[in-house]
């Protein structure tokens, strides 16, 4: 049901683009797919909106992580 969360989240997006959570749930999501480009664009955009946000920091690592870039 991955498909059908980040769907949720781009409505959620559209309707206001400063909704972290948001952002964040479409993030995960898309990590779950293994869609790396775009979940750590979403958790970096969660960060720019609120930059104490400790779990998309952690899934944002994690997913440079798998992709070779260790920070």
């Amino acid at each position: 049901m991955f498909d059908e969360a980040i769907g949720d989240c781009n409505r959620l997006i559209d309707i206001n683009e400063e909704n972290a959570a948001a952002y964040y749930i479409r993030g995960c999501a898309f990590q779950k797919l293994s869609e790396e480009e775009l979940c750590i664009a979403d958790f970096t955009r969660v960060l720019q909106i609120d930059p104490t946000h400790v779990n998309a920091a952690y899934a944002k690592g994690a997913a440079e992580n798998k992709r070779g870039n260790y920070l």
